[in-house]
């Protein structure tokens, strides 16, 4: 048994020695063949796994990486008229158009937070993000308890603020800014042990990110568009009619490479607001390399009729069309402005992270029956 243990451990101590001088040291006659033929192959796997590659990923600096996701989470103070019904938006850099945080849901509520995705056309990398500022249109104030900022689908936030006592109050049209030193003065703002993922390409968008994108792209626009009829999205408030049936955006699966969507919105006229349901279909494809998208087979349908429902149909063509945008096919009226989320897919959804080669990105993209965008 000795002999045996000597033998096995033989390899172990060559790692550090002369291959030949050890081998003389501790095996000699038939013996001697073998632990050579071990002692070879050892050699040669270790040289096999110590070769570069050129294909290596390279992690970039942290102010280097590129962003393919925003979220914002604000918590709002649980006091008496903390929550707003006014539009909040976000800024986070000079370049940057007001995206304001709105979805399907009761946002900005006394004692809840929300998470928001960001679309912006001037965010690519970290370093681009050089303040964040948030302000209200209107003089229905708000309360903010918390802000978190979350990067590429990582959940712990590069940046975390809290806001003690009687919290951050915005008022009157007003605005707050985090300064780009204070972002950064954040032990987060970094790449510590829980932001490893950060800087590694994605490989799908899941079924809850892209519904995601589309709600906040959508809510967005709503709050951008000047001309009547304006939208909101659906409610149920007691004593008038219904508008939202379900949540307030849905999709569903079509072919491998269309998903379905169904919105829930409805018109601010006076009295009762009409039902306006909006439902397209969001083809993906590579093409030369980007993520394409094209809106087809919209419909709309609403309980009003006549000249309302006529402008209502117009209306929502510019808003799905400015949401969404395209670049394929026959786009809806007023498609590709703004942060759409076309431009938004185009662009930041690079798979290439390496080479940071967007021309180059996209091979092929396949939609699951479970509505995730598995990309290659």
């Amino acid at each position: 048994m000795k002999k045996i243990l000597v033998i096995l451990l033989g390899p172990i101590v060559i790692l550090s020695m002369s291959p030949k001088t050890t081998i003389n040291e501790f095996v000699s006659g038939s013996n001697y063949s073998k632990v050579k033929k071990i002692t070879s192959e050892i050699f040669e796997q270790k040289r096999i796994n110590s070769v570069p590659t050129s294909t290596a990923f390279t992690v970039p600096s942290f102010e280097d990486i590129i962003i393919y996701r925003i979220q914002l989470r604000i918590s709002t103070c649980n006091s008496d008229d903390a929550g707003t019904d006014d539009g909040v938006y976000v800024q986070m850099n000079k370049s940057d158009e007001k995206f304001y945080l709105n979805k399907s849901t009761d946002d900005f509520r006394q004692g809840r937070n929300e998470t928001y995705d960001v679309l912006s056309e001037t965010i690519k990398k970290v370093k681009d993000i050089t303040f964040l500022k948030i302000g209200i249109r209107g003089d229905d104030g708000v309360c903010i308890s918390k802000i978190e900022l979350f990067l590429n689908n990582n959940n712990s936030p590069v940046f975390s603020k809290s806001f003690p006592g009687h919290g951050k109050s915005v008022d009157n049209s007003q605005s707050f800014t985090i300064t780009e030193s204070e972002l950064r003065n954040y032990s987060g703002w970094a790449l510590t042990p829980k932001h490893q993922t950060l800087s590694g390409p994605p490989h799908a968008i899941s079924k809850s990110m892209i519904l995601s994108l589309i709600e906040c792209s959508i809510g967005n626009h709503l709050n951008h568009l000047t001309q009547e009829p304006k939208f909101s999205w659906g409610s149920k408030v007691r004593g008038l009619p219904n508008t939202l049936f379900g949540p307030g955006t849905e999709v569903k699966f079509v072919n491998n490479k269309t998903l379905h969507f169904d919105l829930d919105l409805q018109a601010k006229v006076g009295g009762p607001n009409p039902e306006v349901d909006v439902d397209f279909d969001l083809v993906f494809n590579c093409n030369n390399g980007i993520i394409k998208t094209e809106i087809k087979n919209i419909t709309y349908g609403s309980n009003w009729i006549g000249d309302l429902q006529k402008l209502i149909r117009e209306k929502g063509s510019i808003l799905i069309g400015s949401a969404i945008g395209t670049e394929v096919g026959h786009p809806a009226a007023g498609a590709a402005s703004g942060a759409a989320l076309a431009k938004y897919l185009s662009f930041n959804i690079n798979m290439d992270l390496p080479n940071q080669n967007v021309s180059s990105s996209c091979m092929s993209i396949n939609v699951s029956p479970a509505c995730d965008i598995m990309l290659r």
